[in-house]
């Protein structure tokens, strides 16, 4: 997990806790403990099961990379080649 300067915290999941390879989610936790998604993957060109951890930038966007998922051109296993993302809260 990742805070920002407002005491946010900032957090993925590998997957959505259903099936074995359901999609991953990133999620936003306030100080009151209010849990916000901000997205939920899914499985396409936006990839799916997270792999890294969030890192932020100075502007507040959250970057990330998915192992599955993602431009499937030609050969990749079945899932997906993967994907870098970028999301901004």
């Amino acid at each position: 997990m990742i805070a920002d300067r407002k005491g946010n915290l900032y957090g993925t999941t590998t997957n959505d806790g259903g099936a074995p390879r359901g999609p991953s989610i990133v999620y936003k936790l306030a100080p009151d403990g209010t849990e916000t998604v901000l997205h939920a993957f899914t499985g396409g060109k936006d990839g799916t099961h997270v792999a890294t951890s969030l890192v932020a930038d100075g502007g507040g966007s959250l970057y990330g990379a998915a192992q599955d998922g993602g431009y499937v051109k030609r050969r990749c296993d079945p899932y997906g080649c993967g994907t870098v993302f970028r999301l901004t809260p």
